[in-house]
């Protein structure tokens, strides 16, 4: 189960569930493909609310429903939606890698 903080907001995530992993892929994908997306004559504003709304959709369906309003409140920026986006993505790989690697330490023991 990876734990870790963001924006003083805890996460509890176990993306060794096959589930878990699938769900998380979907998501990102959704958020990577909405933020390339180009909308003719979608004004600054609409877009940062469009994207804005993708990845708070994204983080409340990985994470539990209302997870993204603890993070993000009723603001809709979208410097601080994306770099929080990416900080969890940061801090899930992390804890994720310290997991594969306790795991793998565990196996190597006992296979001793």
């Amino acid at each position: 189960m990876a734990k870790f903080t963001v924006k003083n907001v805890e996460f509890d995530f176990d993306i060794f569930d096959a589930d878990n992993a699938e769900l998380y892929e979907i998501e990102t994908e959704k958020v990577r493909k909405e933020s390339l997306k180009t909308v003719k004559s979608e004004k600054l504003s609409q877009k940062i609310r469009r994207i804005g709304n993708v990845v708070c959709q994204a983080i409340d369906t990985i994470f539990g429903e209302g997870k993204s309003h603890e993070l993000f409140g009723d603001k809709v920026n979208l410097t601080d939606i994306a770099l929080t986006f990416k900080q969890i993505d940061f801090e899930l790989t992390k804890a994720t890698n310290a997991e594969q690697t306790e795991m793998l330490n565990n196996v190597n023991k006992s296979n001793d």
